[in-house]
Parts: structure tokens; sequence; C-alpha cells
């Protein structure tokens, strides 16, 4: 009948209005986001370093503790201590970013349905190196130049949301901070990067 007719039109514009209406939701939401990104990456130039000596070990067990809960369903962190623990001055809201940046990438650039993260320590010329290491799809020796470049996005970006900020914001923390980093390809998968700590000399009040 006509109504029933006009009935299944009105139920299929409602329906059309409600998956319009999500659509809107996400992309308001992922703009959100990169507004954020933005912001985040503008403000960091602006505010000089606030650099505190912290135990290096304790901290950075606190702040992974932190990200495993905010990421417990995507990705699995492993860690090995640093013993005897060390007091390092560093800024640590950089330290977070750097360590949130590293892992959200693990979990954005990695199809593996177990996605692990690991970070270990080595002592390398007198400089404390935070080795960290994913499983996830890598990153092309071609590209590896670009990466850390402001929104340069590798050919594994994809569809992936981003504005190929997350690394650029690592490398812009650890400029502030006078650490370096260095990557290499994982022996099976994934990529390593290397995060050099400054002078151990300089920072080598040992906690007992």
């Amino acid at each position: 009948s006509a109504h029933s007719l006009i009935d299944r039109e009105t139920n299929k514009d409602k329906r059309e209005v409600e998956q319009l209406g999500l659509v809107v939701e996400r992309q308001a939401k992922r703009l959100k986001a990169y507004f954020e990104q933005v912001m985040g990456s503008v403000a960091l130039q602006e505010r000089p370093p606030k650099v505190v000596q912290f135990p290096l070990n304790q901290l950075t067990q606190q702040l992974l503790d932190e990200l495993r809960l905010r990421y417990q369903d995507e990705i699995e962190i492993r860690y090995e201590a640093l013993l005897p623990d060390v007091e390092m001055k560093l800024d640590e809201d950089y330290y977070f970013s750097i360590l949130d940046n590293l892992v959200s990438n693990a979990i954005k650039f990695n199809p593996s349905d177990q996605k692990i993260i690991r970070f270990t320590w080595q002592l390398t010329q007198d400089q404390y190196c935070l080795k960290v290491a994913d499983n996830g799809s890598g990153i092309a020796s071609n590209e590896r130049s670009k990466v850390f470049t402001a929104f340069y996005r590798g050919r594994l970006s994809g569809n992936k949301p981003g504005l190929g900020l997350g690394l650029y914001y690592i490398k812009s923390c650890l400029d502030r901070l006078g650490w370096t980093i260095h990557m290499e390809e994982g022996a099976s998968a994934g990529t390593i990067f290397y995060i050099y700590m400054g002078n151990a000399a300089s920072n080598d009040k040992r906690q007992d």
C-alpha cells in the first residue's frame, strides 16, 4: 500500500541519516586528533624542556605501566629493567611522548594478530641506550632518512589515520633533550630503534 511504501522510505531515510551521522562523528574525532597532533607539535617547539633528575629505570617502568593501561587490548609491552638503576636528567613529558609515539606506531604499522614491542637497555660508549624493537611491518631502507620529517607518510601508511607527525615528534623531543636516535631493520621483522641518552658520566649517580 501507499502507506507501507512511505513508511519503508521513511525508515530508509532515517537509517541513511544515522549512518551519515556516524560518518560525520568519526571524521570529527579524526580531525580533533589531527588538530591535537599539530598543536602538540607547535607547543613542543615553544616550550623549553623542564629537565629534572629521575631514577631512569623507575621512571621508565612507571611510564610503560601507564601505556600498558592505555593500550592493553592492542599490544603487549615487554620491558627488561635497567639494574642497577641510575639517575638521569630529562624532561618527563618529553620522555613519555617519545615512548607513547613508539608504542602507537608499533600498533598502527603492524598487521600481526599478536603485536609486541620490547624495551631493553644497553650501555654503549658511556651512553645509556634504550633499545626498542617491534614486530611490525618495518620501514623500507630508502625511507629511513625521511621518516623523521614532519608530515612524511611512507608507502605502508596507506589509508591509516595520521598526519606523519609521530616520528617527527619523537625526533623533536630527542633534539630538545640532546639525545640521538638510530634505526635498523629487525632480524626477522619490524623495526629496531636505539635511543642514546647523553653521557653516562654526567648522570653517574646509581641507585642502590
